[in-house]
């Protein structure tokens, strides 16, 4: 006699009649997932997931590994040229060499001056002219030497001056220049009366003399 065709519970592992809906041992219904389908199903998840996790870390590496040949230059291949950019501005750039000082400026020499100019009779100071108010007098047909004390000493050579002798009124005296020496002259009578005698050098101040001439 033929056997009664069974099915498996998947729930409980038994026997029975594939005629009934449901287990008679455990009352699981035909079709239900064994105990052991929970677990078959979360190892096939995990599994899952764990390729899908094995498959980015694989693309990462595959995208790092691609960056870094990139970035290395290939030793074999010479390196392009650089594009030189022409700018309207141009840009000085900085000299290496420190600069040079610039020269000590040489003390400038000060031109010699004329410091003090004397009217002498006879090597002599003038009366009076230790207040600047010198003065001499003539008389009837006098001729008077006169010498000029210019200090410093040789400053007109120096300066390319001569002095020159005038006489504020030459009715009451002249005065005549010494050709030979530029600091000598005489003064001559030629009226009654006073006047002044002047000596001009250069940019010194006038020095001026009275001259009294008796008749």
């Amino acid at each position: 006699m033929a056997r009664i065709s069974e099915v498996k519970c998947a729930k409980c592992d038994r026997y029975y009649s594939a005629f009934k809906a449901r287990c008679p041992y455990c009352g699981a219904r035909r079709g239900t997932a064994g105990k052991h389908a929970h677990d078959t199903e979360n190892f096939r998840g995990k599994m899952i997931i764990g390729i899908v996790v094995l498959a980015l870390i694989v693309i990462a590496v595959g995208i790092i590994l691609a960056t870094a040949n990139k970035a290395e230059p290939d030793p074999n291949v010479p390196p392009s040229p650089t594009p030189t950019i022409t700018n309207d501005i141009v840009t000085a750039t900085p000299s290496l060499t420190p600069p040079e000082p610039s020269p000590t400026e040489t003390p400038s020499t000060p031109e010699p001056t004329i410091t003090k100019v004397q009217v002498l009779y006879r090597g002599s100071a003038l009366p009076g002219q230790s207040s600047n108010e010198p003065e001499f007098t003539l008389s009837r047909s006098e001729k008077l030497p006169l010498t000029l004390k210019v200090e410093p000493e040789g400053i007109l050579t120096t300066l390319g001056l001569t002095p020159v002798w005038t006489s504020s009124n030459p009715d009451v005296f002249d005065i005549v220049p010494d050709i030979g020496n530029p600091l000598a002259a005489t003064a001559q009578w030629t009226g009654k009366g006073n006047a002044t005698l002047t000596v001009t050098i250069g940019d010194y101040p006038p020095v001026t003399v009275t001259v009294r001439a008796n008749p």
